[in-house]
Parts: C-alpha cells; sequence; structure tokens
C-alpha cells in the first residue's frame, strides 16, 4: 500500500513538474528577455523534412527577444515529445492548424505572454 502511494506521488509529481515547465530544451528564458521556440524533429519524418526550411528562414529571422532551436529527437533525449515535428515555445504547444511559415511561427512565439 505504501509503495503504491509512493509510486503514485512520484508520478504526479513527474506530471505536474513537464507541465509546468514543458519537455527540456523550451524553458522561458525570461531572465535575460528572451523566448525559446523550439523544433523537435527526427531526420526521417517528412514532416520534419518539409517545415525544415522555414524553419530554417525563422532562424535567420531571430532577434534580440527570440532564440530559435532545434532538437534531433535520435540525438538527444526528448522526453514528452511523441510526434514530430513539435513545435514548443514557453511551453506552449504550437497549434495544428496554424501554417508553418517563418512569419506565422515568428508572429505565434512573439505573441505568447
Amino acid at each position: 500500500m505504501q509503495t503504491a502511494l509512493v509510486v503514485a506521488v512520484i508520478i504526479l509529481f513527474g506530471f505536474f513538474a513537464f507541465t509546468s515547465q514543458g519537455p527540456p530544451g523550451c524553458k522561458d528564458q525570461s531572465s535575460q528577455g528572451q523566448r525559446t521556440i523550439t523544433l523537435y524533429f527526427v531526420p526521417w519524418c517528412s514532416y520534419c523534412k518539409k517545415v525544415m526550411p522555414e524553419w530554417q528562414r525563422l532562424m535567420a529571422m531571430q532577434n534580440i527577444n527570440l532564440l530559435v532551436q532545434k532538437i534531433n529527437c535520435e540525438e538527444q533525449q526528448c522526453d514528452g515529445i511523441n510526434s514530430y515535428p513539435t513545435i514548443i515555445c514557453q511551453g506552449t504547444k504550437y497549434p495544428g492548424d496554424r501554417p508553418r511559415t517563418a512569419e506565422e511561427m515568428f508572429k505565434w512565439a512573439t505573441s505568447l505572454a
């Protein structure tokens, strides 16, 4: 009984830690006055390949208020990421119904509170 309770507490703690901070690599850089938008991808994914040219354009657009990064989930552990590509900023996942253009992603990331 105590073991089950300890396991439940550990699971809940892990869940709340993940949802409050988001996956690794997408923490808010507000201490530096900078937001981070992260693309989680795998090289073999056709959807990832399709978004990559726009992501490169977004990386060229980054300014002092937005840090743009990408994480290859075959090279790094991406706990909590279960579909590719996944785009996260400020702990918020990019809406699937929005166009994945550099301009739209920039506008979305800089509009988050």
